[in-house]
C-alpha cells in the first residue's frame, strides 16, 4: 500500500460494502452523496440492514477503505483510474463540477485528492460505487 506524505496509508473514496469499512456519506433523494461529518465502521449487520431493501448497499451509502491498488479494477498502474475518467467526462460534457467541497473526514488522504486536488472534492458527491466485474 502506498502511503501518503505521512498520513498513513491512501484511501479509496468509492470502496465496496465489507466489514470495517468506513461509511463516509449517504445518498440523498438528489442522487447526491451527503458526506458525514463523523464516519461510522461498517459491520456485517450494517450492511445486511443497508442491502434489506434488496439492493447494494452501495446504492444508499459511500464507503472509504484503504485503497487497494493492483487488486482494483480501477487501478491504471500508477493510480486510480476511476476520478481521471470521471472529470475527463465532466470536461467533455461541458459540465462544470460543482463549486463547493463537501465535508469529508478521509481527505488528507484521500486517493483521488493525493491525485486530482479540489477537483476530486468537487465531482466525488456524484459518483456512485459499482463494483460489478464488467
Amino acid at each position: 500500500m502506498t502511503k501518503d506524505q505521512g498520513q498513513g496509508v491512501a484511501r479509496c473514496p468509492s470502496a465496496p460494502a465489507t466489514p470495517g469499512a468506513t461509511v463516509i456519506g449517504m445518498a440523498g433523494d438528489d442522487g447526491r452523496i451527503h458526506h458525514f461529518a463523523t464516519p461510522l465502521v461498517a459491520d456485517e449487520q450494517f450492511i445486511e440492514n443497508a442491502c434489506a431493501d434488496g439492493g447494494p448497499a452501495e446504492n444508499r451509502f459511500r464507503f472509504s477503505a484503504p485503497c487497494a491498488e493492483q487488486k482494483c479494477k480501477q487501478w491504471n498502474g500508477s493510480a486510480c483510474g476511476l476520478v481521471g475518467e470521471v472529470l475527463a467526462e465532466i470536461a467533455e460534457l461541458s459540465l462544470a463540477p460543482r463549486d463547493d467541497t463537501p465535508v469529508c473526514v478521509i481527505r488528507p488522504g484521500c486517493r483521488w485528492f493525493m491525485q486530482e486536488s479540489y477537483g476530486a472534492c468537487r465531482i466525488c458527491s456524484y459518483v456512485v460505487t459499482d463494483d460489478r466485474v464488467s
